[in-house]
C-alpha cells in the first residue's frame, strides 16, 4: 500500500528552470506530484514552450519549471533544485515504497538532514525539511 504523498513546495530566490526529457514528461509529472508532493500550476498546464512544452510546479512564492526537450542538457552534478518538505520521513517512506534510490546526507550545521534524489531526466533534487526559526 502506498502512503499519502508528502506536502512540499519549491524554495528558491527566483523561479527554477531545469531541462527534462520530453519522452519522460509523464514520469516527471508523477515524480514531482505523486512522489514529492508538489502542486502542478493548472494555469500553465500544457503551455507552449520553445521546443516541447513545459511542466510547472508551484511553491508559495516560486515555481519549478521543467523545460521539456527532445535532447535535454541535464547536468546532474552541477545543478540541483531545492525542495522544502513538511516531513522528510514522509518523503523517505514514499521513496522506499517505490524503491527509488536516494542519498541521505547529514550535517552538523543548521542544514541538518537532507535527501538527494534524481528525477526521471537525471536532474539532482535536494529535499530538506521545513524548519521554523
Amino acid at each position: 500500500m502506498l502512503r499519502e504523498r508528502p506536502d512540499s513546495e519549491v524554495e528558491a530566490v527566483d523561479d527554477v528552470r531545469v531541462s527534462a526529457a520530453l519522452s519522460l514528461a509523464e514520469e516527471s509529472r508523477e515524480f514531482y506530484v505523486e512522489i514529492l508532493g508538489l502542486q502542478e500550476d493548472e494555469n500553465r498546464k500544457g503551455r507552449a514552450a520553445p521546443e516541447g512544452g513545459e511542466l510547472v510546479f508551484c511553491g508559495q512564492h516560486n515555481r519549478l519549471i521543467l523545460q521539456l526537450m527532445e535532447a535535454p542538457s541535464v547536468q546532474p552534478l552541477k545543478r540541483k533544485a531545492l525542495i522544502c518538505v513538511k516531513s522528510l520521513q514522509g518523503v523517505r517512506d514514499v521513496l522506499d515504497d517505490r524503491r527509488i534510490e536516494y542519498v541521505r546526507c547529514r550535517s552538523l550545521g543548521w542544514a541538518g538532514e537532507r535527501l538527494q534524489v534524481w528525477d526521471p531526466s537525471g536532474n539532482l533534487v535536494e529535499l530538506r525539511q521545513e524548519r521554523l526559526l
